[in-house]
């Protein structure tokens, strides 16, 4: 089955697609740029 895009600026609906995929909101050190840490991935000394 080939995968869906799907674009959304909804809050919960991002945050429930995260959450199901193990990620946490992180802020990049020094920046005000927020990103999606998943465990495992590299990027720890940054966020």
């Amino acid at each position: 089955m080939p995968a869906e895009a799907k674009t959304t600026t909804n809050r919960k609906e991002i945050q429930q697609w995260v959450e199901e995929r193990g990620g946490n909101p992180a802020k990049v050190k020094g920046t005000e740029i927020l990103r999606i840490d998943y465990p495992g991935y590299s990027g720890e000394d940054t966020l």
